[in-house]
């Protein structure tokens, strides 16, 4: 496993959003395509007037870039404020923003647009921008991840590249999806990314240390959670040049909740 880093930590008070932007979100990486396609496949099975929460969004926006087409309501929530920030920087369309246009083009594209022209961007752009309405606040480590118990009120629970760096062990990260997943609706849709036999992910000079995750323990984790074992799809696909990373793979899942949930 190469080491691109210097220090390893998971101090994420240290953690500085557009640095992490640009190195990962800044140009078009076979990673973000297979996400985004993924993303933009598993949103076209929902209801157009579902309603959906992104977990531990970070400072990034493609996940809702990939669903506002399909859903009627989005929110987004993390646990650092200056992440937060970044993002609404991007809704109020500061100067300093970051530019998530090649990310925009790059959805339009895989929607069927070979070619998207600078007013089909800025038409998705403000799409988002309508149905991004809540930003907040959260903590999955908690047993109510936002701040209290809201009841399942989301019909999509989104959790893309979260849990797996923010807990310590397996038992830790099936918790912590539990709790993202105790705001789903009976039926309701989780869609997850994760990477897969991960020790670390690079960040600027540092490496975030990550729990070491694989297939197996998801479908555990979701069978406990009370997702409809027929319903659980679980995909594994191959990241291109992975030694710039700590990982090799990446799994993308789908999942139903039981109707009996309580």
């Amino acid at each position: 496993m190469t080491e691109l880093a210097t220090q390893t930590t998971a101090d994420w008070n240290e953690f500085e959003p557009r640095p992490y932007l640009d190195a990962w979100y800044a140009e078009i990486t076979p990673e973000i395509t297979q996400t985004c396609r993924f993303l933009l496949e598993s949103y076209r099975q929902v209801p157009p007037n579902a309603r959906m929460i992104d977990f531990c969004c970070g400072p990034t926006i493609y996940q809702h870039l990939a669903a506002a087409a399909y859903v009627a309501d989005m929110h987004a929530c993390d646990f650092l404020p200056i992440n937060l920030q970044e993002i609404q920087r991007w809704l109020d369309q500061a100067a300093a923003a970051f530019d998530w246009t090649p990310i925009l083009r790059e959805v339009l594209r895989l929607e069927g647009d070979p070619l998207p022209s600078s007013a089909a961007i800025d038409q998705r752009a403000a799409l988002v921008r309508q149905k991004l309405t809540a930003l907040s606040l959260c903590d999955i480590r908690q047993q109510h991840p936002l701040g209290r118990d809201v009841g399942r009120i989301y019909d999509v629970v989104s959790h893309c590249y979260g849990a797996d760096v923010v807990a310590n062990t397996v038992a830790e990260w099936e918790t912590y999806i539990q709790n993202c997943c105790s705001v789903l609706k009976p039926n309701g849709r989780l869609m997850m990314t994760l990477i897969k036999d991960a020790e670390w992910w690079p960040n600027g000079e540092r490496n975030v240390p990550a729990v070491v995750l694989n297939e197996a323990h998801v479908q555990h984790a979701l069978l406990q959670i009370g997702f409809d074992p027929a319903s659980i799809v679980i995909e594994t696909q191959t990241v291109a040049d992975a030694s710039e990373a700590g990982y090799s793979e990446i799994i993308f899942v789908t999942a139903t909740l039981g109707a009996d949930v309580a």
